[in-house]
Formats: C-alpha cells, structure tokens, sequence
C-alpha cells in the first residue's frame, strides 16, 4: 500500500491514533507495503486462544482494494491457493486478504493490540464503515483497469 502523505510528513504508519493502523505486511508476501518482518518468524505450531474467532474477523472486514490475482501458499512446498492480495479493514486496522489464511493455517501470531481491538468489537465487524469513497474509488479503478486490460488482449 502506498502511504505518500504519510512518508512525506515523516510520519510511519501505526504511529498516530488518529491513522491506520496496519497488519500482516510481512515482507515475503511482497505486498504494496511491508512491516519490516517475515511471515515464517511469526508462525506457531498451536493455535492461539480464539484464533477462530480471529480468522472469521479478518475474514469479515470490508474490501478497499480488490486485486484480481491470486497466490499461492509461500510456506508450503504443494502449490496450494491462500488467497488473493486484496485488502480489508474494519475501519481502523487494515489487512491483506491472505493473512486469515496465514492465522488459520500457521497460525502466525498477530500483534496483542490488534487482538484486543477485535475483542472490543466482541469480534464482530462495526455495522457502518465510514470508507465508502475509498472502496468506490478503488474498485472502481480495478474495474476499469481489468476492462482495459482484457480489450487489449
């Protein structure tokens, strides 16, 4: 994800109450936007409390950015789908598409603040998200850009 007013003012984001708030950016995913760790450091061999619950949250946020492509699982050797790199949010946490697959099959552990922010919301997604010109306008542009592509095949 591309944060230009962010990086122009110096300011990275999670650092203010008032941005967003990102998760799962690992850097082997090879998203817009890395956090600076990779997604094997973060893996555990049992699951953490409530991970369904955490699974069926990220599972439930809102779309902002839907890409068209899908992945494969970069932790196993069979060529199996985890899912496409499109991204959520539940208005405050933003996240790729791919990290419930992540949760629920590795069971990498996410940060404890965002596990408190879902607790909080008693893991359910807000009812109103207030982004609808930014999931308009992304997809939107997805749309169009797809269209593009396909006439000029």
């Amino acid at each position: 994800m591309n944060f230009p007013l962010v990086r122009k003012r110096g300011i990275k984001p999670n650092e203010s109450k008032n941005m967003i708030r990102l998760v799962g950016f690992f850097d082997d995913l090879k998203l817009d936007y890395s956090n600076g760790s990779k997604l094997r450091n973060n893996v555990r061999s049992q699951a953490q409390p409530d991970e369904d619950k955490i699974v069926n949250y990220l599972n439930s946020g809102e779309f902002i950015l839907v890409k068209p492509v899908f992945r494969f699982d970069l932790l196993s050797e069979e060529k199996k789908y985890a899912g496409t790199p499109s991204i959520r949010t539940d208005g405050i946490w933003v996240w790729a598409n791919l990290l419930s697959y992540y949760v629920e099959e590795y069971h990498v552990v996410l940060p404890k603040e965002f596990i408190q922010h879902m607790k909080s919301n008693k893991w359910k997604m807000p009812l109103t998200l207030k982004i609808p010109f930014v999931k308009y306008y992304t997809l939107r542009k997805v749309t169009l850009e797809f269209s593009e592509n396909k006439e000029k095949k």
